[in-house]
């Protein structure tokens, strides 16, 4: 038999592999870490990955899960239980849904892996945390390449073309700043009116209008706005949401083992986290330049980046005010962004310099007789920064 006629034979299987590669390239491609459980994503729904240009998207909502992380949705599924408890998902206090909010560690060791922060998370132990806390004087880069960044996972379903539609359900990684911080916005109503239920499944909710300008390190999201829905979202696409909530997808809890080797390139060794001392593998070209998969970049544009103060493209410190808008060296440690502030040191320093001013002159004294010169005053301790999540 020739080489054709086996082809033949084994068609289907070949064709399936063609689309499992298609669906490893948009997870990210090759045997890095994600965040995503590639195992339990079904073969119909893919990532969006948007490109330059308008775009028109719906977000769908379904009904979360004991593992949905967020201690206000768990405490909502145990009235539910505690409500109806012989079907406790019919009671009108289950929570439904439309993201997950999620703190993730990027590009992480040569293999630049994905893990979901267990610190910012869920209160438990990460090496990438850990490091940090026990380096606090990396160089600012080391320093970005290390740190959590903050995202959100979504269902979307895209209307830009009648080609994309069709696709139906698919799963959108992004950061906070891009969508989620702008679609806040929009959806407050003035003089205390609440907030506009964009994310609802029928009529009430709204189409999302944006766009993407650049891309890569130059890449703006502009213009989000909301579009009245002509009807309701689709019963299908709802209950397939539903069938695969996006958090039972996810790695929630990566192996500290995994994340430990990861970050150092060598073999874990029980009971020794704490004490390690290596440089990671991490290396400052592993900066958020790059995207990561499935539109999860967090890259900038030059003068976006320099407002977030995160990047290559930042200006160098000194920092002398408040890319956020604060009083600088007022405001230390008022606001949940502070945490993560690469200003955060100088903005400490100028707060110390504030509440000390500087004193009027004195007369000279004479010399002192002793040959030893006065003591300085003591330092007051600067306080120690946390990375741990915020309630």
């Amino acid at each position: 038999m020739g080489y054709l006629e086996k082809y033949k034979g084994k068609k289907a299987d070949f064709q399936a592999r063609h689309e499992a590669q298609k669906k490893k390239s948009e997870e990210g491609g090759g045997y890095r870490s994600s965040i995503f459980d590639g195992k339990k994503i079904p073969d119909d729904i893919g990532f969006w990955s948007p490109k330059e240009g308008e775009h028109l998207i719906d977000l769908i909502c379904w009904e979360a899960t004991e593992l949905f992380p967020d201690d206000e949705i768990q405490d909502a599924i145990r009235q539910a239980k505690i409500d109806n408890p012989t079907s406790p998902r019919d009671s009108k206090l289950w929570p439904i849904v439309f993201a997950v909010d999620l703190w993730t560690h990027k590009r992480i060791g040569v293999a630049k892996d994905d893990f979901i922060c267990q610190v910012h998370m869920f209160r438990t132990k990460d090496p990438m945390c850990e490091h940090l806390n026990a380096n606090p004087g990396l160089p600012k880069p080391e320093w970005n390449a290390l740190r959590a960044y903050h995202q959100y996972i979504y269902y979307i379903w895209d209307h830009t073309t009648p080609q994309e539609e069709q696709k139906g359900l698919q799963i959108w990684r992004v950061p906070s700043f891009f969508f989620q911080e702008k679609v806040d916005e929009i959806a407050t109503i003035p003089q205390g009116g609440g907030v506009i239920p964009y994310s609802s499944p029928d009529m009430e909710g709204k189409t999302i209008a944006f766009k993407i300008k650049g891309s890569r390190d130059q890449i703006e999201y502009l213009g989000h706005r909301f579009i009245d829905r002509k009807r309701d979202l689709p019963e299908y696409l709802l209950e397939k949401a539903c069938k695969y909530p996006l958090e039972s997808l996810l790695v929630l809890h990566p192996e500290y083992k995994t994340m430990f080797e990861s970050l150092y390139g060598e073999p874990y060794v029980e009971g020794a986290e704490g004490e390690h001392k290596a440089r990671p593998v991490t290396s400052a070209a592993n900066v958020d330049n790059a995207p990561s998969p499935a539109g999860g970049d967090e890259t900038r544009t030059t003068t976006t980046r320099k407002a977030e103060g995160v990047g290559t493209s930042e200006p160098s410190p000194p920092w002398d005010k408040c890319y956020r808008g604060r009083a600088f060296g007022v405001d230390t440690d008022k606001f949940a962004e502070c945490l993560r502030c690469p200003g955060w040191d100088d903005c400490f320093d100028a707060g110390k310099r504030i509440s000390q001013p500087s004193q009027p002159s004195q007369p000279s004294q004479p010399a002192p007789t002793t040959s030893q010169p006065p003591a300085p005053a003591p330092e007051p301790e600067k306080p120690k920064r946390l990375l741990g999540r915020r309630k």
